[in-house]
């Protein structure tokens, strides 16, 4: 590090770095392995339908468990992005709920927030005001429903609502992911 220099943020400081040598063209920065993972915990899952169950994402992926918490459905393959982190199982039951306040979890650090939906419907206004696509991403399942991914806008902490899937034939899964940096908060 050079300690003369630094850089301050909300956060605090943070070290500047200097290449030995002088580079040109592309330059590919490793992961920073002094980050120890965060361990995020959800809590206080619940819903105006069926309880919601919280799970691991791979166990939903190839046959190991179950999307929902009421039929047969699972992930053929996540993105590396997903996989192994913390998954909120709803009903399928449940996919024509139009209450605002259909979902509700408390996140313990600072997390993306990932939202599967079966693409073949359309968004509610709610996952339209607070989602974004997540770079294209799409997961397949085994009954071969394409599911987009959308992201939270920011990393979220605390109390998440989210509204019902306004009559859509297939409910959405969420997916919470924490942040690089969330272990500074655990």
């Amino acid at each position: 590090p050079r300690p003369d220099l630094s850089v301050s943020t909300t956060d605090g400081s943070m070290a500047v770095f200097e290449s030995k040598r002088p580079a040109q063209g592309r330059v590919t920065l490793g992961g920073n392995a002094a980050l120890s993972p965060a361990k995020l915990a959800i809590t206080l899952a619940i819903s105006s339908g069926r309880a919601p169950v919280v799970s691991n994402a791979t166990d939903a992926d190839s046959g190991k468990g179950n999307i929902y918490t009421d039929g047969g459905d699972f992930f053929l393959g996540l993105p590396t992005v997903l996989e192994g982190q913390a998954l909120i199982r709803t009903a399928m039951s449940d996919s024509a709920s139009t209450d605002p306040s259909f979902l509700a979890f408390d996140l313990s650090l600072p997390a993306d927030v990932f939202i599967l939906r079966d693409n073949s419907q359309g968004i509610p206004a709610w996952m339209k005001e607070g989602y974004v696509d997540a770079f294209g991403l799409e997961v397949t399942t085994n009954t071969g429903k394409h599911m987009d991914v959308l992201k939270s806008r920011v990393p979220v902490r605390g109390r998440v609502t989210m509204g019902g899937n306004e009559n859509g034939p297939s409910m959405y899964v969420v997916i919470a992911v924490p942040t690089p940096f969330a272990s500074r908060w655990s």
